[in-house]
């Protein structure tokens, strides 16, 4: 008998026992490892519901610090460096347009910040803008030229959007292009090229240099050296708006300046053809800088000497009046062409709008020499300890502003920083959102409300315009009134809102300070950012300067017929 063996026990008995008991013990094993990876797993769903609280709590803190800095900007909104801190909370939050917005608002108070210039690059670096990302990164190295952070910025989105390596020395290009800044400024355009070119060499991938040589050559009036320049630009910023523009406009005034030439040559050869003169004048006329409105001018009265019926000639010649302020003298030319057009009603109608601007334009002249700036700092009960600005926010009160804050940008269309001679009170416009609730903050004012507006618009009787429900062109500056420009504020007496506040509807559109919704068939996403701008302009028609019709513009946006007024509630309590 074999050992290990009991009386009648076989070896396939034991062999059988044996693996039942090798198969239990895997069964354990299996049912301990089941059990180890279940509270691994246990453990591991822990730590992502930690996590995702963690992420919860801290979406919740990023919305509760927005919502904190967008209330301390609706009490201020001048508090630019809330609104970058805003800026930074949205990026770090993931909502890179937003940021965006916020940091294009400081811009328009603190265009000279370095660190806002830098956040709005990374915002649209982060929407893969990258040659918006270069452009506001290049701003800002032209304010700070040895930042080699920014510098860095720029190596990288440069060789990540042309490739290769990226061949740049800092010192030399910075030094040559404050020289050529210097330069330019000093108006020695020349060696201002000159400098840019010697800068490109050492940035040769930057299209703000080629920008910038172009402008130079422009100023020198080398057309092609400047279109030349500018189509470089263009191959490292190919959707540059303003660079093809610029192109554009450079191939217009090369063939206006080359027909110019034939035009004067012609006017030489036969001083005595009156066609010649007119073709003169018409192309002096349509310089797109209004540089040869004398020589039109000069041209077009020779015309009429030469041939007194050209109608065409005495149109012009008012409008140069016009354009001049000189408005009894256009009039005039009008008066004198209608007798070679007496069946066109336009000149007509022309003749007796002017004439009634003239009235409005000498009328307003009076109001300022009788009450000055004081007169229109005037504001308005409205309802419930809401006052609003009975005139438009005027060019002289803005001027008095912009005095006191020297570091802020005039409006665009002033030369040299100066509004047109005789418009102290017309309305000021070509100002960004930004800019006119830095205004009103600096007197102790804010923009109203849309609903504040509309109230102080339609009065308790909810009428269509601020005089009532039936339109008339001849109490309000808008499209239908054919002046085609802007009035003295206060212009319409009868065209005041119940509580006697003027020009609400037409003259020039408003800004308000509430955000822009969307419609009810639109998107509420339509326009997010955006703020509401009521009351139509000189521009606008009937329909458009309605209390029901609201437009809505980025808070960066500025027009020529977009301007503003004040409110302020509980009056006189600070």
């Amino acid at each position: 008998m074999r050992k290990g063996l009991t009386r009648g026990q076989k070896p396939e008995a034991r062999s059988q026992k044996s693996e039942v008991r090798s198969y239990k013990q895997n069964i354990l094993s299996l049912v301990s490892c089941l059990l180890f990876l279940a509270s691994c797993l246990f453990l591991l769903a822990g730590c992502q519901s930690e996590h995702g609280a963690v992420e919860g709590r801290r979406e919740k803190e990023q919305e509760k610090e927005i919502e904190r800095l967008k209330g301390l900007l609706k009490n201020d909104p001048t508090r630019w460096k809330d609104r970058h801190t805003l800026g930074v909370t949205y990026m770090t939050a993931g909502k890179y347009n937003e940021a965006a917005q916020e940091f294009l608002g400081v811009m328009s108070i603190k265009p000279d910040s370095i660190d806002n210039l830098q956040s709005l690059g990374m915002a649209y670096y982060k929407m893969g803008k990258k040659h918006e990302a270069h452009f506001y990164w290049r701003t800002a190295l032209e304010i700070e030229p040895e930042n080699k952070f920014i510098w860095d910025l720029i190596r990288k989105i440069v060789k990540e959007r042309d490739g290769g390596d990226v061949s740049m020395d800092i010192e030399k290009w910075a030094g040559h292009y404050k020289e050529a800044q210097r330069y330019y400024k000093e108006k020695n355009y020349e060696k201002a090229a000159s400098e840019f070119e010697l800068a490109s060499k050492y940035n040769p991938s930057d299209s703000r240099t080629y920008f910038s040589i172009g402008a130079a050559y422009k100023a020198m009036d080398k057309i092609d050296e400047a279109i030349s320049a500018w189509q470089k630009a263009l191959k490292f910023k190919p959707d540059d708006l303003m660079i093809m523009k610029l192109i554009s406009l450079a191939k217009e005034k090369k063939e206006r300046d080359s027909a110019m030439v034939k035009a004067q040559e012609a006017v030489k050869k036969d001083p005595k053809d009156w066609k010649a003169h007119s073709r003169l004048a018409s192309l002096y006329l349509h310089d797109k800088h209004g540089r040869f409105i004398d020589e039109a001018e000069a041209e077009y009265k020779e015309a009429i000497r030469l041939n007194p019926e050209v109608p065409d000639a005495y149109r012009q010649l008012a409008e140069i009046g016009f354009y001049k302020g000189r408005y009894g003298e256009g009039i005039g030319y009008l008066e004198k062409g209608a007798k070679y057009l007496s069946k066109d009603d336009v000149i007509h109608k022309r003749i007796k709008d002017m004439k009634l601007y003239k009235k409005l334009y000498e009328k307003g002249r009076d109001a300022w020499n009788k009450g000055g700036i004081e007169k229109y700092n005037e504001m308005v009960f409205v309802t419930d300890g809401l006052y609003i600005d009975k005139y438009e926010v005027t060019n002289a009160q803005y001027k008095r502003f912009l005095d006191k804050n020297p570091n802020l940008t005039p409006p665009p269309h002033w030369k040299k920083g100066i509004y047109e001679e005789g418009k102290d009170n017309y309305p000021v416009v070509n100002i960004d959102w930004y800019l006119a609730a830095l205004y009103c903050k600096s007197m102790d004012k804010r923009l109203p409300t849309e609903e504040e507006w509309e109230k102080g618009f339609r009065g308790d009787k909810g009428f269509e315009y601020p005089w009532g429900n039936i339109f008339r062109s001849e109490i309000v500056n808008s499209g239908e009134t054919g002046f085609g420009r802007l009035t003295p504020v206060g212009s319409f007496e009868d065209g005041k809102s119940p509580y006697g506040i003027y020009d609400m509807a037409g003259n020039a559109k408003e800004w308000t300070d509430s955000e822009y919704k969307g419609e009810n068939n639109q998107s509420p996403f339509h326009g997010e950012g955006h703020k509401i701008i009521r009351g139509g302009s000189f521009k606008s028609g009937m329909e458009e300067v309605k209390a029901t019709k609201r437009g809505y513009a980025p808070p960066v946006y500025a027009d020529t017929d977009v301007g503003f007024r004040c409110a302020k509630t509980n009056f006189g309590v600070r």
